[in-house]
């Protein structure tokens, strides 16, 4: 009765408008039809007394810049933004082709069993097989004997343990190593299998590093309701094999190569739990120096002390000195050219820098609680997510960013966006310039430390998160500073020791982890599931083609020319592809490009006048970083050869307003693109 009046009174319906309107401005509002006011970005900056830098600063002609783009042109990828590994089908079998589809659509035995009976009958042929785990080669029949294949039972659950050995064998069946020395990166993680359930894995992934393939490989997979109970049987064979390996050598395709171990990458749960230390929050929870963590009886948080505790050693952690820090005992202190601070990294950009430091600021900047630094307001807010939703970023950088509104379910690739091509233009003016300054300097040495080509700046950079970290409890609160915030201060020793960021970050084993959770197809069985499919796809190794190494080479897509300079360089006539930097700093915007008898030129328009964005912490032009404008933007071409090109550029508008017509943009590398200077 209640239903019929509401709607005889027209309230129903009154109703239902307003909420149709407000799903409406909803709507426009997280598309980008409605603009926030220009917002003054320039303010007196406070004092900082920043680490003296003394570089040069090359070419730094005064001057502004931008791009004529598109405001139809769609974000999503392109074809050209990678150059995929191809599978090499054309001479091989029907069986085998059948196979390869399979694996790589990921179909189920059930419905390939199903095909396979179709198949035979349409086809009249007994070549097709009858069972779809005879065409995937599942392994069937598992002895004891079979050491790569045995599942075992520890404490807490079931480990598989496939060996290094064969996996490097598996990896090389169909091609040899190029490096006389495998040199082996470690990663371990546990991630849960259901999201109604208390299964979870701790796989041992591993990759060679210096390869130009990205593969990773599975060593060892727990699978139980917990994680490992007992790291000894978690890890004792792992240590034991490649102890064996770096003795001893490896034969592939009859040929010696040398083992070696680089790195073991893992957060910071993964860390504690195979270093059998105390939690990063007890009292002596810092993995690389002695800094005490104080619990504060106010707010009930625990926070590290400063930067000045005394580093930790290999020598006193196995001689078991660290008394309030050691829990117990781990199998990694008797692995071989292992040094147990500096061999397990922290300086995970992912976790550290994208995941943590900058999701602490966000959020704080966004939800207020935030120490002295006061709330963004409602305006701000609206103005920075209707320039992140709008904002082109080059295909090197796949993911669309998103509007604060849905921070909580940011992944860790748009922090990184935001840190390295948004956060300079959209935070000015919206945080207070103390804020700012210091947040400057976070993302100046993130910048320093992201490609090979700063690596003079290295020990800069290290002072700039110094100093980041000693700020901290003034900028904002001292109970703030959190495991995170302060292991910034040991990014510099992982860099020095290791290389870039990039090069021990844990992207690529975090997105093998989510392709491993794919795989399983019910709750029964979960371990044997995964290892009988990472067998299967083991076949898909011989079907890849060697990777194009006749880079750059050109291709032509309808009236566009698209400029491939590398597997991970593209250059085309497009709003979010077309700016580059060469080798004497300057802005170009990329045309066409033309092959000739003694290679590939380039047809460009070259950016006649730029100037440094910002001068603190440092000179914008010691991290390649310009402000330029499109009135200065020659009309004539230049033929510019591929040995010039120095990097790719993204192109940051450098107001809100209006993003699409804007003229001023700020030119930031993009930090996987630099070649070889």
């Amino acid at each position: 009765m209640y239903s019929k009046k509401i709607r005889k009174s027209g309230a129903f319906y009154r109703t239902r408008d307003r909420r149709r309107e407000m799903f409406d401005q909803k709507w426009r509002d997280e598309h980008g039809e409605t603009s926030g006011e220009n917002m003054q970005t320039s303010g007196s900056a406070n004092e900082t007394n920043y680490p003296d830098l003394t570089a040069n600063e090359g070419n730094d002609a005064v001057g502004t810049v931008a791009s004529n783009m598109d405001p139809e042109q769609s974000y999503s990828s392109n074809d050209d933004s990678n150059v995929e590994e191809e599978l090499d089908i054309e001479e091989r079998s029907f069986e085998d082709k059948l196979r390869i589809w399979a694996l790589l659509t990921n179909q189920t035995h059930r419905a390939l069993n199903s095909l396979l009976k179709i198949l035979r009958d349409e086809l009249d042929s007994t070549d097709v097989p009858k069972d779809a785990r005879t065409l995937l080669k599942t392994p069937t029949n598992i002895t004891a004997d079979d050491s790569a294949l045995k599942v075992t039972n520890i404490q807490g659950g079931q480990l598989w343990y496939q060996g290094i050995d064969c996996c490097l064998q598996q990896h090389y069946s169909e091609a040899t190593p190029n490096l006389q020395t495998l040199k082996l990166d470690f990663f371990m993680d546990g991630i849960p299998l259901h999201k109604s359930g208390p299964t979870e894995f701790w796989p041992i992934l591993m990759k060679v590093f210096g390869e130009s393939s990205e593969d990773v490989l599975v060593v060892a997979v727990y699978c139980g309701d917990t994680k490992p109970q007992s790291v000894e049987e978690y890890l004792r064979t792992f240590v034991n094999e490649l102890n064996n390996l770096q003795e001893n050598g490896i034969m592939v395709n009859g040929r010696r190569y040398e083992i070696m171990l680089r790195a073991i990458i893992a957060d910071t749960p993964a860390r504690v739990f195979i270093k059998g230390v105390k939690s990063f929050n007890s009292s002596s929870g810092c993995l690389k120096c002695t800094v005490k963590v104080i619990k504060d009886r106010e707010t009930k948080r625990s926070y590290y002390d400063g930067i000045n505790g005394q580093p930790r050693t290999d020598e006193l952690f196995k001689a078991k000195h660290y008394k309030t820090h050691i829990k117990n005992d781990t199998p990694l202190t008797d692995l071989h050219n292992c040094d147990i601070i500096k061999s397990i990294i922290i300086a995970d950009d992912l976790h550290l820098f994208h995941y943590g430091a900058i999701r602490k600021l966000l959020k704080g900047f966004t939800q207020g609680n935030f120490g002295n630094e006061p709330k963004l307001t409602f305006k701000h807010r609206n103005e920075i997510s209707s320039f992140l939703r709008m904002l082109k970023l080059p295909c090197e950088i796949p993911r669309k960013m998103r509007g604060l509104n849905l921070l909580k379910i940011w992944k860790a690739s748009e922090f990184q966006s935001f840190l390295l091509y948004a956060s300079v233009e959209v935070l000015k003016g919206r945080i207070t310039d103390r804020a700012y300054n210091h947040f400057m300097l976070l993302f100046c040495a993130a910048t320093f430390f992201s490609s090979h080509v700063y690596e003079n700046y290295w020990e800069y950079a290290g002072r700039l998160l110094d100093l980041f970290v000693e700020d901290f409890p003034e900028v904002y609160d001292k109970t703030l500073l959190s495991s995170n915030i302060h292991n910034l201060h040991h990014v510099y020793e992982d860099v020095r020791e290791f290389g870039p960021l990039p090069t021990i970050s844990s992207y690529i084993y975090e997105g093998h982890l989510q392709n491993m959770k794919r795989v399983t197809r019910s709750k029964k069985k979960c371990l044997e599931q995964i290892r009988n499919r990472i067998k299967e796809l083991c076949y898909l190794n011989s079907a890849k083609k060697k990777p194009n190494s006749k880079f750059p080479f050109i291709k032509i897509k309808g009236n566009n020319t698209v400029m491939h300079i590398n597997r991970n360089f593209i250059l085309r006539n497009d709003q979010r592809n077309q700016w580059f930097m060469t080798k004497d700093n300057s802005i170009f915007l990329y045309s066409s490009a033309i092959e000739t008898s003694t290679g590939i030129l380039i047809q460009a328009k070259k950016i006649d006048s730029k100037s440094i964005s910002f001068s603190q912490p440092c000179p914008s032009s010691y991290l390649n970083i310009y402000d330029a404008n499109m009135v200065d933007l020659s009309n004539v071409f230049i033929t510019i050869p591929v040995s010039d090109v120095k990097c790719k550029l993204a192109a940051i508008p450098k107001t809100m307003t209006n993003i699409m017509d804007n003229i001023s943009y700020k030119f930031i590398p993009v930090y996987n693109t630099f070649l070889n200077t």
